[in-house]
């Protein structure tokens, strides 16, 4: 245990912390520091987020969140409430230490302390924590080699609401993007898409949803989760059967295409309450490409602006004759299918829903190509800028 972290554990028995929260663990010294004094007073909880050290010790104070501090520091929140101390000891890059500390701000309750580790970091120094300190104004307070600060008692106390504390992410994010090309880093995060975002999950396939979670936050994606209807759990059919291939074969699509059909158009109704003008919406499967954040701006650019629907992600549409080129890797093709990634423009989802609620009938994306497509405005980028995870689907 280095001077850090005894004066660290000192500040602990000093302050009595109810929530101590610290992002990079490695080997777990401060953590140990800190979970000794809490003993030592008998209170407190301490929790570590880190994304590949494991633990080498247990003890009933402390609890490891795997992750980076990027996906679990929202969700740490919203699951035990405000913050009494914080600790940045994770990747000291600029756009790192911007977002982790401001976050921190909003997620420690007013008079809470906010500590950081190797403030002097870079080469030359990228003064991510002197220029923390001096947008909060706030007064500095060393403690050994690292240094602290007071969130003052005049700040608002944090509000434990997703909404909230979502908004504040976001806020998080943007300082830290804007101080990586201050500096001349390369962001950790993409900017905020221009548009909400809904992925549609299911309460059944947990480790999906976690594992998408996980996909977006590496490819930079604020999305918010929305649960659909799992048909075999929900006991979901139709009657109407799909005749397109087989005029009276009596193939009936199953309880796996209802459920996906009634999840979407719950999900169209939903976005048709909001007054967003457009809406990015995926499904729990979708595996974007590393570069896709740059093609998907030009493709926002190049797609005329009367669009009704834009497929990111689709399949079937190398082969198809009608396809005519528009700019750059925009194409208008009529019959795109799939919906694991698709930019939808409100003005046309109230003729989307009446005409597919007349009848269930067929899997989701044919219905919409074959009764709906034929009177909007679709395209497509070519190539898709997003696949499925574990599906190989057809150019």
């Amino acid at each position: 245990m280095d001077e850090f972290q005894s004066k660290l554990g000192a500040l602990v028995e000093a302050v009595k912390p109810a929530i101590y929260v610290e992002t990079g663990f490695m080997n777990g010294d401060s953590a140990k520091a800190v979970i000794a004094s809490m003993n030592k007073i008998g209170h407190g909880a301490a929790y570590s987020i880190e994304p590949t050290t494991n633990p080498t010790f247990e003890d009933a104070r402390f609890h490891f969140v795997r992750g980076l501090s990027y996906q679990k520091m929202e969700e740490l929140f919203l699951q035990v409430g405000a913050w009494d101390m914080f600790l940045h000891d994770s990747d000291h890059c600029t756009g790192c230490m911007t977002y982790e500390l401001e976050l921190a701000w909003h997620y420690v309750k007013s008079g809470g302390y906010i500590v950081s580790d190797d403030y002097t970091w870079g080469t030359p120094e990228h003064n991510a924590w002197p220029n923390f300190v001096k947008r909060h104004g706030a007064t500095v307070h060393q403690l050994g080699s690292c240094q602290y600060i007071i969130k003052p008692t005049t700040e608002s106390m944090p509000v434990q609401e997703k909404t909230w504390a979502h908004d504040k992410w976001i806020e998080a994010t943007k300082l830290s993007n804007a101080a990586s090309s201050a500096y001349g880093d390369k962001k950790i995060f993409c900017d905020v898409l221009p548009m909400k975002t809904f992925c549609l999950t299911l309460y059944e396939t947990p480790e999906r949803t976690e594992a998408c979670k996980k996909h977006f936050a590496e490819r930079g994606i604020d999305a918010e989760f929305v649960y659909g209807y799992h048909a075999g759990t929900c006991g979901l059919r139709t009657e109407n059967n799909y005749e397109v291939d087989n005029p009276g074969g009596g193939f009936n699509i199953g309880k796996h295409g209802v459920g996906i059909w009634t999840s979407f158009i719950m999900l169209y109704q939903i976005m048709n309450q909001f007054p967003d003008e457009h809406f990015f919406v995926l499904e729990h499967d979708v595996n974007f490409d590393e570069n896709w954040r740059a093609r998907f701006d030009q493709a926002i650019k190049d797609v005329p602006p009367d669009f009704d629907f834009l497929y990111i992600g689709s399949c079937c549409v190398k082969d198809l004759a009608f396809k005519r080129h528009i700019k750059g890797e925009i194409y208008e093709v009529k019959y795109p299918y799939c919906n694991h990634a698709i930019v939808i423009a409100k003005k046309c989802l109230p003729f989307v829903i009446q005409t597919l609620l007349k009848k269930c009938w067929s899997p989701f994306d044919i219905q919409l190509a074959s009764e709906v497509f034929p009177s909007l405005n679709v395209y497509t980028v070519i190539p898709r800028m997003a696949t499925q995870f574990d599906k190989v689907i057809n150019e």
